[in-house]
Formats: structure tokens, sequence, C-alpha cells
């Protein structure tokens, strides 16, 4: 069976990314189609022979001499010099001139590299030299005609370029804080083909500072987080490396962590790895610190509503959690809002600090219904209230970290915990690093639990939402935790070890506010900029394709070539 693919709101616009084969494959496709061009046009293949041959050398030349272009990997710079073959032999094919095919492949090689490289004057030399040197190397009529020849090329490649300027700037229309949507556009591609990160220029630019309230539950070998952030948004951008760069810190002190995903999108983004850094050296920090604060535990409940929102809450004496899923209708990022809101009720009714937590468990197939997951939230108050009348308990906690391998568990790694006391709920969440999951696979792992630790057992799978590998691959935006007989197989076994650990220690609780540049509105206003100038630029880079060559031959047969 295929990757099951995600229905996000971004997911089409990565549909159109693709991944070059290897330069060998290419290249070997470069003299298949040469020959079959010898084979079929004779003498009129030579300008296609000649203007591969100088597209190759002119690519090679400059990605030596630019720094960071995209084109320092050999299968770009063949992939793209066989594009423009092909190109060049539809347009001869639809206009039945070598010269317009041969100039026509500037109008290719300017969208290619000054939409990948960024949009500078000097790289229309680069687009342009290719033909340019063709023609003037093979052309005899350059010998009879000079002056109107010399004239025709040169206002047939000024054209190219005003008429990619043209586009440019209609595009350039849409922007945000001055930046325009092509820019944007170069920046993500050159951060998706070489890990580029000047896109945190811009993010930076747009951020504001937000409080952002961390929390760190600790025993003496592991480390629960909810770090009030979101894990984005994409490779190694933002961050979206909080998870692995917080796992090497703290395993560097003998500790297993994980990171919980709270409310809140990319608006809860850092806004770049300048102030990840920051943040992250005052989580080293505080984690030295001796426990001050030690928790004790009320129990734990279960409480499901319409529309399948299902709670699962955890109540300590300090703080309390209420995991949020959404089994068979899926669940995405859900408002940070909500988790002001119901913080704020949390402190009026006398509870204490309560954290919304996304288990993001199910890839979203339905749209959700906040009303009905407002209720489900205002029951589980009244449940934590509930069970704050009970007397305290200290905390019995273990924990098991594995290894595993499904289709999107990043590295794959996951962990088993368990939270319970003598006389009070056991708890055991099922702790995934990845970015949700495929539907109905929380369900298959719940019952796994269950069935191995016993039907009265609170079972929750998660994961961390994390966006280390989304915006990396060709065609999908992510991929989701999906099943595998290897992930069946060693949860069954970790399992039946997981059943003879003994619990550890006295669990800690560690609360820091910071101050956080985040990405607020802005991650929000991106995406409608990306919406609305998706299709228009689309269209206008098509007609700038196919339309162009049309007007180079009209051009040619005008001065009567």
């Amino acid at each position: 069976m295929g990757l099951y693919r995600p229905k996000t709101a971004v997911g089409k616009y990565y549909s159109i990314l693709f991944s070059l084969p290897h330069w060998k494959i290419s290249a070997a496709s470069i003299i298949g189609v040469l020959l079959l061009t010898v084979a079929l046009l004779r003498d009129e293949s030579i300008p296609f022979i000649t203007n591969t041959i100088i597209t190759l050398v002119v690519l090679e030349v400059y990605r030596r001499i630019t720094k960071n272009t995209v084109f320092h990997k050999l299968k770009r710079r063949v992939g793209l010099s066989l594009t423009v073959l092909i190109y060049s032999l539809i347009n001869y094919v639809l206009l039945r001139d070598w010269r317009v095919s041969t100039i026509s492949s500037a109008i290719l090689l300017t969208i290619v590299i000054q939409g990948l490289d960024g949009t500078r004057w000097w790289r229309y030399i680069v687009a342009v030299l290719p033909p340019l040197v063709t023609l003037l190397l093979i052309d005899q009529a350059i010998l009879e005609f000079p002056s109107i020849y010399i004239s025709s090329l040169s206002f047939s490649l000024l054209l190219i370029v005003l008429l990619d300027l043209t586009v440019y700037a209609v595009m350039g229309r849409h922007r945000i804080n001055g930046f325009k949507a092509p820019d944007l556009g170069s920046l993500f591609l050159r951060n998706w083909l070489n890990g580029d990160r000047e896109i945190e220029k811009v993010f930076d630019s747009l951020g504001v500072y937000h409080n952002v309230t961390s929390y760190i539950l600790r025993t003496n070998s592991f480390a629960l987080l909810y770090t009030d952030l979101h894990y984005g948004p994409f490779s190694n951008t933002g961050s979206s490396q909080l998870p692995l760069l917080i796992r090497d810190a703290y395993s560097k002190l003998g500790l297993d962590v994980y990171l919980l995903h709270g409310f809140g999108s990319h608006d809860r983004n850092i806004v770049s790895s300048k102030y990840v850094k920051d943040y992250l050296s005052r989580l080293e920090t505080v984690i030295l610190e001796d426990c001050e604060e030690e928790l004790k535990y009320h129990g734990s409940f279960k409480a499901r509503s319409r529309d399948y929102w299902e709670i699962t809450g955890i109540v300590f004496d300090k703080v309390a959690f209420l995991i949020v899923s959404r089994p068979v209708k899926g669940i995405d990022d859900l408002p940070y809002e909500l988790q002001v809101e119901y913080a704020l009720k949390a402190k009026n009714l006398g509870l204490g600090d309560v954290i919304l937590v996304d288990a993001h468990n199910w890839e979203r197939q339905e749209e959700m219904d906040f009303e009905e997951l407002g209720e489900a939230l205002e029951e589980s108050l009244g449940l934590v209230e509930k069970m704050r009348s009970r007397r305290p308990e200290k905390p019995l906690i273990k924990h098991l970290c594995f290894k595993t391998d499904a289709p999107g568990l990043i590295d794959g790694e996951a962990c088993l915990l368990q939270i319970w006391s003598l006389n009070y709920e056991k708890l055991v969440l099922l702790l995934l690093r990845g970015n949700n999951m495929e539907p109905g696979l929380r369900d298959t792992l719940v019952e796994l639990i269950r069935n191995s630790l016993g039907g009265e057992v609170i079972a929750e799978v998660l994961t961390n939402d994390e966006h280390t590998e989304t915006g990396i691959r060709a065609n999908i935006t992510y991929i989701p935790v999906h099943y595998s007989d290897s992930l069946r197989r060693d949860l069954e076994a970790q399992l039946e070890r997981f059943k003879n650990i003994e619990p550890g220690g006295k669990l800690c609780v560690i609360k820091e506010n910071l101050n956080v540049k985040l990405l607020g509105d802005s991650a929000f206003q991106l995406e409608q900029l990306v919406r609305k100038s998706y299709v228009e630029s689309a269209l206008l880079l098509i007609a700038y394709a196919f339309l162009t060559p049309v007007l180079l031959k009209l051009i040619w047969v005008f001065t009567g070539f």
C-alpha cells in the first residue's frame, strides 16, 4: 500500500515539486534524445546539440562562481539541461523554426535560474548566454544580413528579459511586510533544495515577542516537556528542530525526553534558530536545578463528547493536563485561543494551571467543531475539580524508550510512560516522534496497550507534530506515522518488558516563563499570501513559457528569417 497523503491546506503546493533522478540517468536521456533528434532532423539537429553542450558548460561555470546556488549538484545541472532540450524540441515541433526554438531556451533558463536562486539582473546573462553563443556559432545568416540579424536576436533576448520582469512585477504585487511573493517562493525553494535558512530573516522581521510558559515534569531518568510552542514551520527552520535539539541536550544528562504538542499552530513557531538557541540555553539551565516542587497525583480520567472529541485528563496537585484526541474524524492544530480561554477559566475555578495538549494522532478527515470541543473541555474542568477533592497521593511513574521502524516515525523513536498511584487510575501514554498519524492507527495501538497491560488502563497515543521532516520531500508535505509490522512487533515486545520495570523516584515540576519571538499572526498572513498568489503565478509562468515563443516567431517572420 502507498503512503497516506495528508489533506493539508498547503499540500497542493507540494504536489508540483519533484525529485530528479541520478545525473547518469538524465545524461543518458540527453544522449538518447539527441540521437533521436539527429535521426529525425538531420542537419537541423546541430543547434540543439550545440545549445545543450553550451548550456551544460555555462551552468558549470555559473555554479563555480556563484555562492550557495542550488546548481551545486551535478544532477540539477544535467536535469535542467535535459529539460531545456525537451522544451526547445517541443517549440520546434509547434513552430517549425530552429532559431526561435533555440532562442526560447532562454525563457526556461530564466524561469528556473531566477526562480530557484533568486531574481538578480546578472542572472539574465546566464540565461541568455547559451542560445546567444549557439546562434552566433552556427548561423550563417549573420554573414548575409548582419544588422537585421543582430537586431532581431538582440530584440528577442531583450523581450524575454522584459517579459520576465513584467511577470515578476505582477507577481510581486502580493507581498507581506515588503517581501514579494516570488522572492518568498525562491527562499522556500532554496531551503527545500539546499537547506538554506535565509528565509528565517523574513520570519524574524515578521515576528513578535510573546510570553511562553513551559513546564518540565521530570524524574531521575525522564523528562516530559510542555514547551508552549509549535515545532515548525518546516525542515531546519524556526523551531522545527527543537525536539531534536532538546533530546540531544538532555541525553547528555542521562535523561530520556519527550516534547508534548500544545494547542496552537504555526503562530507558536519560534521565528529562527537564533532564538531557538536562547530558549534551549534556558531549558538546559533549569533542568540542572534541584527539585523544589514535587507533584502529587489525584488521578486520571477519560471524557468523551459528540463529534468524537475524547479527552484524557491527568490531574496533579499543581497542574492538570487535558490531552485532546478526535478518533474517526481526525485532528489538526487547535487554536491557541482555547488554551488561553480554558487556562483562565481554570484559574477562576481555583484549579490552578491547566494545560491543553493536542494528541495529534489521527489525520483530520472532517472539519473540526470547536463548539463541541468547548463542551468537552467544560466537562473536563468539572472532572478536574472533582478529582482535586480526592486526597493526593505520591505518583508512581515509569518509562521505557525504544527504537522501532515505521513510515513517518522520526528516527524510529517511541516511549512508553505510565503514571499511577496505589489507589488511583493507571495511565499509559505511547509517545511517538512524528507529525500526526494515518487514520485508524491510534485505535490499533491503544488496543495493543490495553490488551497487554489490562483493560482498566487509561491509554492514549500522541505525536509531537514535529516538523523536522516536513517540507523536505517532493509531492508530499509530510509523512504521518504509519502502521508497520515492525512497529506492532516491537511494541508488543516492549510492553512485555514494560511490565517488569519498577517505578522510579519522585516526580518534580519546573515552570519557566520566557519572552520569545514567535511568528504570531504573520503565519496565517503568509498562508493567505500563498493562497492568493499561487494560481495567478502558475498561469503567468505558463503563459510566459508557451506564448513568448509565438511572439518570437512573429518577430523573426517579420524580419524575413
